[in-house]
């Protein structure tokens, strides 16, 4: 090889002495004391200008959260007071205006208050044949009487306090209604009414301060929580329907299953520890208690938690684990404390909490190596194993009080029909969730908010992952929408949860890391939401209604003063509450449906609307020891969209009588033959005796 082409030995680089070094290769030195002193210093300044920062952003929370509690709870009351004037109304107006289910809950709180002691009012909820006459039934385990007990016991301490303070805890006056004799009416929590009410609604401030505290965990953000308060109130009348049905069991289990949300949401950040998992268990079990619908708000949480787990990898086994084994204890507390109730051992909320710790617990699918398919065989399992548990404890047990859920979701999606199901559907809060919904929610920027920010969020899951707590409430708000598709009612469950994602709007993950810029969309966003959400604020605020039924209340006084305590009373569903409030005659039938055998009691004795002949509908009320029948005009003839009128759905289901006369009309008419007697009548009601 020529020597021109031979490799050249390198020269080595002559490196740059650094300061504080001599020539040639530097050196590190080691850092002084003054040094170390100062770094360490600079670390402590800034963690303790971080907690600092984190602390005042707590307490601006926590202030937050209690405003709007205490708006939550001064709104429901006022619109409530506004509608009925309910503090000039006389006891037994109060008593009217609590109709359907109000009226049958509101009775538990009157006898657990008016019996000589406590465990004396227990006695008569465990031990009840007025109710479902002639059956003995355990109220507190069929009807989620844990609030009226609570409250009961409530107003018996803060009456004896009262009393043995010398305090004056109620005013009387006498009230002219013109036409009407005048009534006595009486304010102030001394009176049972007033201290009901006044305890619903402030146990709803909770719903207020857990919304808070949920929009800035989801967020992570205090101006997210600002945005979500601003955004619920101008939606309120779509959020909850407690300012016109406070004795509603979702008036007291909502607030415990929108602070369970919280906490879950937290239980994703934070490791899990002593207090918190106490907390999180006596929530679940509360609204468990609470509430029989519980069970399937919790179950879409149980669903949405194993897809962030399975689809996302964003919860750790044992984390999820955990939290359903929560769950699984919650059940077990609640099961007891309800005195074995089948239907919530044998619902899918149950078999999904067993069947998710099962799959979890023994990971059986860890060895695929592709996720798509691993995923979706976990998804099969869970609903495999989950619904063989719930058919294997339905074989055991032959529990069917649930079973009209089932129908009526049938129903929705077939043409089945039966008695029941025709009932349910028909009724306007049971229809499919309407358009006139986003239509309402439009002007509050709430619609396009969340659908602006689910767009955003699945590109920003397209380049990074998501965290688990905004994942689990976007599923979350995802099976509340398909919720109240299904069942307009469920919109409670809904709306909150739209304004809770709307603080999304401004989560510095998201947006950026600058205070003013957020503060600047915050401002944006606040006002052109405020000023359609003020406008209809005023609007609901500016209705002053007066509670008034002469009718009602003439039956009513006829019954107290005729009829013998021990007579029994069948007809409309919601009338038949207000008579064992109000006069506390034993009733029949109720408008508490979740019971196999009293659907298919109701189902008899509603044969008063169908055109059968009269010594057919005689006997089946004999059979059922009803002594006396109401009818109401608006049940017989009231204006219902076609085909949902009672003597319609009874001429598809008995075709063969579908061209006679209405039971109901021959009856008002005294066509009775020899079978009833009208004792009683008036321009809406007719009371008639069986012979």
């Amino acid at each position: 090889m020529p020597a021109s082409e031979m490799a050249k030995p390198r020269k080595a680089k002559q490196c740059l002495p650094q300061a504080g070094g001599g020539g040639g290769q530097s050196k590190r030195r080691p850092a002084s004391s003054s040094q170390l002193l100062e770094d360490s210093h600079d670390r402590i300044e800034k963690g303790l200008k971080k907690t600092e920062q984190s602390s005042y952003k707590n307490r601006v929370v926590t202030c937050l959260a209690l405003l709007c509690g205490a708006l939550n709870s001064y709104n429901g009351y006022t619109l409530f007071e506004n509608d009925r004037y309910f503090s000039h109304l006389s006891n037994l107006e109060r008593e009217m205006t609590f109709r359907t289910e109000m009226g049958l809950y509101y009775s538990y709180y009157k006898t657990v208050v008016n019996a000589p002691n406590l465990p004396t009012g227990i006695a008569k909820l465990v031990v009840n044949n007025v109710t479902e006459y002639p059956s003995n039934i355990n109220t507190l385990k069929r009807f989620n009487l844990y609030p009226e007990l609570v409250i009961g016991l409530g107003y018996r301490i803060f009456s004896k306090l009262a009393a043995y303070l010398g305090v004056q805890t109620k005013n009387c006056w006498m009230i002219d209604r013109k036409e009407l004799p005048a009534v006595e009416s009486c304010t102030g929590l001394g009176d049972l009414a007033i201290y009901y009410v006044v305890s619903v609604y402030a146990w709803n401030a909770v719903t207020g301060i857990a919304l808070v505290g949920l929009a800035y965990v989801v967020s992570g953000s205090v101006l997210g929580a600002i945005l979500t308060s601003v955004v619920y109130f101008c939606n309120y009348n779509e959020s909850t329907r407690i300012q016109w049905t406070p004795p509603l069991r979702e008036s007291f289990a909502y607030p415990f299953l929108l602070f369970h949300m919280f906490q879950t949401t937290r239980l994703l950040r934070a490791p899990v520890g002593l207090l918190p998992s106490v907390a999180y268990v006596v929530t679940t079990t509360c609204s468990l208690l609470f509430w029989q619908f519980s069970q399937f708000a919790l179950l879409t949480e149980i669903c949405s938690l194993f897809a962030v787990y399975s689809i996302h990898s964003r919860i750790h086994w044992s984390q999820l684990q955990y939290i359903a084994a929560m769950h699984f204890c919650s059940v077990f507390i609640a099961y007891i404390m309800l005195f074995t109730n089948d239907m919530l051992l044998t619902s899918m909320y149950t078999a999904t909490v067993t069947a998710t710790i099962i799959v979890v617990n023994a990971r059986l699918l860890n060895t695929f190596k592709k996720p798509v398919l691993k995923t979706l065989l976990q998804l099969l399992l869970l609903a495999v194993i989950a619904v063989g548990i719930k058919l294997f404890l339905w074989f055991v047990l032959r529990v069917t009080d649930d079973s009209h859920i089932w129908n009526i979701l049938l129903a929705k999606l077939t043409d089945y029909r039966d008695f029941h199901t025709m009932l349910y559907t028909c009724a306007p809060e049971f229809d499919f969730l309407k358009v006139d919904y986003f239509k309402s929610l439009w002007p509050t920027l709430l619609v396009p908010l969340a659908v602006a920010l689910t767009l955003v969020c699945t590109q920003v899951f397209r380049r990074q992952q998501l965290p688990p707590e905004l994942l689990l409430n976007l599923y979350q708000c995802l099976a509340f929408l398909a919720m109240a598709f299904m069942v307009m009612r469920l919109k409670m469950f809904l709306t909150p949860h739209l304004c809770i994602l709307a603080s999304l709007a401004v989560p510095p993950r998201f947006l950026s890391n600058k205070f003013p810029l957020r503060s600047v969309v915050v401002a944006a966003l606040v006002g052109i939401i405020v000023l359609p959400g003020w406008n209809r604020l005023v609007s609901i605020h500016s209705h002053k209604g007066e509670y008034s039924n002469p009718n009602l209340e003439e039956l009513l006084i006829f019954i107290d003063d005729y009829a013998e305590p021990t007579d029994s009373f069948a007809g409309p569903m919601p009338l038949m509450a207000n008579i064992l409030l109000s006069t506390g005659r034993p009733i029949v039938n109720h408008p508490h449906y979740e019971d196999s055998r009293l659907r298919a009691k109701t189902e008899r004795i509603y044969t008063l609307l169908s055109r059968k002949t009269l010594r057919e509908v005689y006997d089946h009320l004999k059979k059922l020891k009803v002594c006396y029948i109401v009818l109401s005009r608006a049940w017989c003839h009231g204006k219902m969209r076609t085909g949902c009128a009672l003597v319609d759905i009874w001429d598809e289901l008995d075709p063969l009588n579908k061209f006679k006369p209405q039971v109901c009309d021959r009856l008002a008419s005294d066509d009775t033959e020899g079978l009833f007697q009208i004792i009683f009548h008036n321009e809406e009601y007719t009371m008639l005796r069986l012979k």
